[in-house]
């Protein structure tokens, strides 16, 4: 039988799913189909493989036979796609016809001879269609990317409100159109990458679009204003720069959407680097390079771990023991080093100082992503505020409350993508890091868009189009922040979150009953609102991964019971009650403040028998580097972050929550402001508690540190 050669359809690597799932496996089938049919003996049974081709052809002939349209936006390929289809069913008949009489004849020379040329002849005419079916598809896009880039452009000179609406008309369904013709062509792109960037511009195109006509109806109300120009251009380079962007992918050209910084997972990877060092095979690597690697790798470490700390506004006890363990990193590696730098090396001291490297290692990483749970939930908490507070500027401010607000929500905007990007350094997640840049990236370019016509609607605050513009920047910004707010919470652990979120709660409390003793209104005030923030900031988080659960009803029940108890129960009168003292404050009349305390205790147990009820679960999903890590049992530098002077009350427990980790004593006659000191024995029952639930949760820990003891078993010299 005549040999067939398979060459590839274009120059080019495979770029699309349609040639992957198609012609390649179409290529795959027919050489087994020619191999099988060469076998001696063949002719007295058909193969599988054989039955398998044939049914192929039959589909593709009889789908093109039945139904086959041709695209009505190309109209001058249409004589070429009724060819390529007619090719296609003729060649895929004379196929099947050759293959029937070569399996009646097998020993017939010219009837092997006949398929292998039907077999040419049909796969090469399948080719075309394809290549026209992508060709019109390409068409297709251009005439749409040419029509947006120059819709662009001519809002640049729009002249009249009568002009932008019938440019507004014209424009806007074929930038629909090329979201929806982009989105569906890039679901046959084979690189994630390439999709990545895609689904990044079509985002841009969707959100900003809607920008360009307002800012166009701002620049014509006041053609002398600097602000509505530079939205407008703003707006047109984004939008040219998103076309482009797709233009580059579906091009096979290679070009940077400006938001791929790789950042995820960075700092992880430098923790996995030093650790990786240490398990360097001695047999392999002369001591000195073992040396050299292990010095390097512990720069780069330090060098990340600092970045993080000077990045982001932790507390003094977090930052303190963060360097303790970067102290204790240096001095244990240096006793390493000393160990290797000997003639004899001794196996079991370097067994014993690898084991505290890596127990140290795991206490940093669990420390770190603490840190960043820090910061996110003090960023994205009452995340809307800010924003709410910008809005009543605007509308009823003064200029020193204009310029507050802004600088307020510039802050918080801030705080929100640092925190954001904190949080990818620690994660692998890919994908959302991904969409987290690209929201960050939105961000950024939008806050001083949106405090520039914050001060432009503040000094025509009766403009409509003015409102209408601020309204449309408001909105893609929200949508921005939500799409950050998802993302994040996405790649928090439910255990650190509430882990975090347990002690701020409670030194919240704290700094609420010292600001109570001592009258001061603004500081009782805040911490109130604070604590108030936080409880629904908790709530929102957990109900959502609660929602996203599929499975153990009974523990998502369990879990939620305690999330409406805190939602309903606690936080409202927690809420009334503070209320309630700040008035009696601003009026100069006494307050109760034991009905204060005994409600921020209530809310504040309310919240640790919330984390208690989530590590009670057993079995957990080890999805992602931040959920695997929990509570350990080393909690000294991590859990431990009461002020060193405090004051809670002695209270009796709130009626549902147990296991509470204060030290409370029933004192029912002790006067209203009566100060009681923290004891030494009231944190040691917290870590007592602490440690009990770690003890039930240990199968967990010992999941998320195998790799360390795998490593450890397996490259330890000792086990050379």
């Amino acid at each position: 039988m005549e040999s067939v050669n398979f060459k590839p359809l274009y120059g080019t690597e495979t770029r699309t799913k349609a040639v992957e799932c198609i012609l390649e496996p179409l290529f795959t089938k027919v050489k087994c189909f020619a191999r099988r049919g060469h076998m001696k003996g063949s002719y007295r049974l058909k193969s599988k493989p054989q039955e398998n081709i044939l049914s192929s052809v039959k589909e593709v002939v009889q789908l093109l036979s039945d139904d086959f349209s041709v695209v009505q936006s190309v109209p001058s390929l249409s004589s070429d796609f009724l060819t390529a289809k007619t090719d296609v069913i003729d060649t895929g008949q004379y196929f099947y016809s050759s293959v029937s009489s070569f399996l009646s004849d097998p020993a017939n020379e010219s009837h092997q001879s006949g398929v292998c040329r039907a077999i040419n002849a049909f796969l090469a005419a399948l080719s075309r269609l394809l290549i026209l079916a992508d060709i019109a598809d390409s068409l297709v896009l251009n005439q749409q990317f040419e029509a947006v880039l120059s819709g662009i452009t001519e809002f640049q000179s729009v002249s009249s409100h009568a002009e932008l609406s019938r440019l507004w008309n014209t424009f806007y369904p074929h930038v629909l159109q090329l979201i929806s013709l982009s989105k569906k062509r890039a679901s046959d792109l084979i690189d994630l990458e390439d999709r990545r960037k895609i689904e990044s511009a079509n985002y841009v195109l969707k959100n900003n679009t809607p920008l360009l006509h307002t800012s166009c109806k701002v620049c014509l109300r006041y053609p002398d204003n600097l602000i509505p120009r530079d939205s407008r251009t703003f707006v047109s380079n984004s939008l040219s720069d998103a076309v482009e962007l797709i233009q580059s992918v579906f091009n096979g050209i290679s070009k940077s959407n400006g938001i791929r910084l790789r950042t995820s997972g960075k700092l992880l990877e430098a923790l996995d680097e030093f650790e990786n060092s240490l398990f360097t095979n001695p047999d392999q690597k002369s001591t000195v390079h073992i040396q050299e690697h292990i010095q390097f790798s512990l720069k780069g470490l330090l060098s990340s771990v600092y970045k993080l700390v000077d990045s982001s506004k932790l507390n003094s006890k977090r930052r303190s023991a963060i360097d303790e363990y970067c102290t204790q990193l240096k001095n244990i590696t240096s006793e390493l080093i000393s160990e290797y730098s000997k003639k004899t090396v001794d196996v079991r001291a370097t067994e014993k100082i690898i084991q505290k490297l890596l127990k140290i290692i795991n206490s940093l990483k669990q420390l770190l992503i603490r840190c960043a749970i820090d910061s996110t939930s003090n960023a994205f908490m009452a995340k809307e505020t800010c924003l709410m507070a910008l809005n009543d500027a605007t509308k009823f401010g003064c200029d020193q409350r204009i310029d507050a607000a802004c600088q307020l929500f510039q802050k918080r905007s801030v705080s929100m993508i640092s925190s954001a990007y904190q949080l990818c350094s620690l994660s692998t997640d890919e994908e959302c890091c991904s969409k987290i840049q690209l929201a960050c990236q939105q961000i950024e370019q939008l806050v001083p868009q949106l405090i520039n016509i914050a001060y432009l609607l503040f000094k025509y605050p009766s403009s409509k189009s003015v409102e209408l513009n601020y309204e449309a920047f408001r909105k893609v910004y929200e949508e921005s922040v939500n799409l950050l707010y998802s993302c994040v919470n996405e790649l928090v652990g439910m255990h650190d979150f509430l882990a975090v979120s347990d002690d701020l709660m409670l030194l919240e409390y704290q700094k609420s009953i010292r600001a109570l003793s001592d009258k001061d209104e603004l500081s009782v005030q805040q911490t109130s609102t604070s604590m108030q923030q936080r409880s629904a900031y908790i709530c929102e988080v957990i109900l959502n991964k609660m929602i996203a659960r599929t499975e153990n009803n009974e523990y998502v029940d369990q879990v939620m019971e305690k999330v409406t108890l805190i939602r309903d129960q606690y936080t409202p009168d927690f809420v009334n009650i503070a209320r309630n003292t700040l008035s009696r404050l601003a009026a100069g009349q006494s307050v109760d403040e034991k009905a204060y305390r005994y409600s921020g205790h209530a809310l504040c147990s309310g919240v640790h028998d919330l984390r208690l009820t989530v590590l009670n679960e057993c079995d957990l999903p080890f999805d992602n580097d931040i959920e695997s890590l929990n509570l350990q049992d080393n909690h000294g530098n991590v859990d431990n972050l009461q002020p060193s002077s405090s004051s809670l009350p002695h209270l009796p427990s709130p009626p549902l929550p147990h296991n509470n980790y204060y030290h409370r004593h029933r004192d029912q006659h002790s006067n209203d402001n009566e100060q009681i000191e923290v004891s030494v024995s009231s944190m040691k029952d917290k870590q007592k508690s602490i440690r009990e639930m770690d003890r039930v949760n240990s199968m967990l820990e010992n999941n998320s540190t195998s790799n360390y003891n795998h490593k450890s078993r397996k490259y330890l010299p000792h086990k050379r």
